[in-house]
């Protein structure tokens, strides 16, 4: 009896530890899930995405693109193609990719419509390319590979037409390298309508945001307007590559959405997105891209510093010297680097 009696509290108090720890598990999950909530829902606020309907999202208009080739409006006007809509499976899709590149730069191409002066952006998938500092090129190696895409997109009624290529710029900020402008230029003599995405992966795990930009080239022989070409945030050691053809590309306004439809999928790729996120502190994530940042503030202090040793002095101060207010606020807004969960 005395044997029994004590199996059998044996018994209750193994069950209840089992209990007491499922109890635990459950808050846990529940707990994380909160907390995934919570951070996707600040993902979608600091990108600004906006909700649509699914029909106008992903509606597949082959002849309005057709169409767009045949009138090839950019003939008339250089930067007819002002805005891009791009969904938000294909950005976290393409931040997926570039953060996972690590320092390496990758490459994919995007699947979309056109919109009138509009881009649409509704999927991505990546390519087998890893390629060195603003240096990423698809070449002959992805020839089968878009085939074999192509023909699996058809097979599950995926037609959306190919409308441009993405690629990182881990640590270096978002515009067009020189290489990137005659990919890019390549690209536009063949294959338009097409668009260049960049995305700056480092940058992109300190703040939270995605850091990206949306660019087009200017056909050949077109001179820009000396007011339309845009200020980026150049590496010092970059400047003079970026300052050779700076003219020969223009960035496009962009936008986030999200539908119903495509719930179900952002929910599972923010599942893999917001781990990555959560298990890489970005201290160590992007401890090469903040280094970078502090030595590219330093070098920016001393041309400034220079700038203004050699600049007439008018009045009693620099602070008299309005030519100065830009390159501090360029350093100022050089230095000021955001993390996660700040």
């Amino acid at each position: 009896l005395s044997c029994h009696l004590w199996c059998l509290e044996i018994h209750s108090s193994s069950s209840s530890s089992s209990s007491s720890s499922r109890s635990e598990r459950e808050n846990t999950m529940a707990a994380t899930s909160a907390e995934a909530e919570a951070a996707k829902q600040r993902w979608e606020v600091e990108n600004n995405v906006q909700t649509v309907d699914a029909d106008l999202a992903y509606k597949v208009d082959r002849d309005a693109y057709m169409e767009a080739r045949r009138r090839k409006p950019w003939a008339q006007d250089p930067v007819y193609y002002k805005h891009v809509r791009i969904s938000a499976v294909a950005l976290i899709k393409m931040s997926m990719h570039a953060v996972a590149g690590e320092k390496n730069e990758i490459m994919g191409l995007m699947l979309g419509n056109v919109d009138g002066d509009t881009l649409v952006v509704v999927d991505a998938y990546p390519l087998p390319v890893v390629g060195v500092e603003y240096q990423v090129n698809p070449g002959s190696q992805c020839d089968a590979h878009i085939a074999n895409m192509n023909d699996s997109n058809e097979l599950i009624g995926k037609n959306y037409p190919i409308i441009g290529w993405y690629h990182s710029h881990p640590g270096l900020e978002v515009f067009l390298s020189g290489i990137d402008c005659g990919t890019q230029s390549l690209y536009q003599m063949y294959q338009e309508p097409w668009l260049a995405v960049v995305i700056d992966p480092h940058k992109t795990m300190t703040a939270g945001s995605v850091e990206i930009g949306a660019f087009r080239c200017y056909p050949e022989g077109y001179t820009p307007p000396e007011n339309s070409v845009s200020k980026y945030r150049i590496p010092p050691d970059r400047v003079a590559d970026f300052g050779a053809h700076c003219k020969k590309f223009y960035p496009l306004d962009i936008s986030i959405y999200k539908s119903t439809t495509d719930a179900k999928m952002f929910d599972l790729l923010w599942s893999k997105y917001w781990v990555k996120a959560l298990t890489a502190s970005p201290l160590i994530v992007a401890r090469d891209y903040i280094t970078k940042k502090l030595s590219d503030v330093t070098t920016k202090l001393g041309t400034v510093e220079t700038k203004i040793g050699h600049a007439p002095h008018r009045g009693h101060g620099i602070g008299s010297d309005k030519s100065n207010d830009g390159a501090f606020e360029d350093v100022s807004n050089e230095g000021c680097v955001p993390f996660i969960g700040s």
